[in-house]
Formats: C-alpha cells, structure tokens, sequence
C-alpha cells in the first residue's frame, strides 16, 4: 500500500506499507526508498516478485516483492503502467512529460515527438489493442488540456 497525498500534498507519505497476513497487520517497507508519497504501484504482469511505483521522488523497482527497492529514474512521478502484451514495456508520467521503458524499468527514454508540456499527465493503454497508448494532459491551471494518441506502442 502505498501513502500520501499524490496531488495536493495535504498528507505527507511513509512510502510503503506491507502486509504478509491479509491487511490484519501492516509494516514499512521503505528499504532503499525513504519516506515519499507513493502515487500508484503495480506489479509485473507475469514476474510476481517485481513491483514498480511511480513516487514524487522517482521511479522506484523492487524484485524481491517489495522487500527492498532501487530508484531507476529520479524525476516527480505521478502514472506508471505495463504494456499488457510486453511487460518490458513500462509507461511512465514524470514532471507531465511521458516517457518509455523497454528494459522493465530499469531505464527511460523521454517521448517527445508530437507532445507538448503541460502541468499534469496519466497515461491509459488499451486492452484490446495494446499499442494504443492515451496520454492525457492537463493545461498550467489544472485544466483539461489534451489527449494524446499513439498507435504504435508509445
């Protein structure tokens, strides 16, 4: 589980929370990462000991399920998610700039052709076809922006 307040920063995270029987209890599971708010985690598709979660401090990897983590990227990361056909493929918003991963995470590489800034992003792929990628935008004022489209897997 992770903690904090991902967009307004009302409430403070403890980076993450785990729990080994069934959410009775639950324990820090911060090693390598700190305390940070943690926006969204998922889990590898197929490899259920990986995690990774996008934080305001990073891009962060576990392969130990969530025991320990390594931060792969350093910008402010609100989206993250797997190519449901390829999970070498890893999307990610950081700083509402999209970038790609196709070596699971461990690097990104900044998408720039045909985007422009914005204030905030998330990012959607679509099951049935999965190298429709949707980038959504919202504008300096926390308005919506735009939506961007990609057909060929970012």
């Amino acid at each position: 589980m992770g903690t904090g307040d991902r967009d307004h920063g009302d409430a403070p995270g403890m980076g993450i929370f785990i729990s080994t029987d069934n959410g009775l209890t639950w324990a820090p599971s911060n090693s390598g990462m700190g305390n940070t708010t943690v926006c969204r985690i998922i889990q590898h598709p197929t490899n259920s000991a990986i995690y990774l979660t996008a934080t305001t401090n990073g891009i962060y990897r576990s392969t130990n399920g969530g025991n320990s983590w390594t931060r792969t990227f350093t910008a402010d990361s609100k989206d993250i998610c797997f190519h449901p056909a390829n999970p070498n493929i890893v999307y990610i918003e950081a700083n509402s700039n999209f970038y790609r991963s196709t070596d699971n995470g461990l690097t990104f590489s900044e998408i720039t052709s045909g985007l422009t800034s914005g204030q905030r992003g998330a990012i959607a792929v679509t099951p049935a076809n999965p190298n429709v990628v949707y980038f959504v935008q919202s504008d300096n004022s926390s308005g919506f922006k735009c939506v961007y489209r990609s057909a060929d897997a970012g």
